[in-house]
């Protein structure tokens, strides 16, 4: 678990937390982070500015600094152990790819919706708590070409 003194030492990350998570480590309370949420995360990106933070909720949001992004999509399929270390690796995958990228904010955003998206078209065909972290993983490439082939 980071603490603060962890947050004080860092170059640049992409923190991927739940609510209770982001509670933890933040130090704002649950009830804060329901009343205001937005007034939460921006105060937590003002005060550690080399982080990006993707807060995993219905409707997840991706913060750095001043921009903030909210992925409008809500997917049961994904409250499971190991579908968070799923979008981990989506997010290094995509990063990896934009070396040199100055602000990662849409790339990371774009890694967030096609982790939700992957859930949401999986839980489509199957009740979404039969969803395992394999088959999001197994579908996560069609997906992917699925959503590129909609830009062209």
């Amino acid at each position: 678990m980071l603490s603060p003194e962890d947050l004080n030492n860092a170059n640049t990350y992409v923190l991927t937390p739940h609510l209770v998570e982001f509670s933890k480590f933040s130090g704002f309370s649950l009830d804060s982070l329901k009343n205001d949420i937005f007034k939460c995360v921006d105060s937590f990106t003002k005060r550690y500015k080399d982080f990006y933070l993707v807060l995993k909720k219905p409707g997840s949001i991706v913060v750095k600094e001043k921009r903030r992004i909210i992925i409008p999509v809500i997917c049961d399929a994904l409250s499971k152990g190991g579908s968070g270390d799923v979008l981990a690796g989506i997010i290094g995958a995509f990063i990896a790819q934009c070396p040199g990228k100055n602000d990662l904010t849409d790339i990371i955003s774009s890694a967030v919706y096609i982790h939700v998206i992957t859930g949401k078209k999986l839980s489509l065909c199957r009740y979404s708590g039969s969803v395992t972290v394999k088959q999001i993983i197994d579908a996560i490439g069609g997906v992917i070409y699925e959503e590129a082939g909609k830009s062209d």
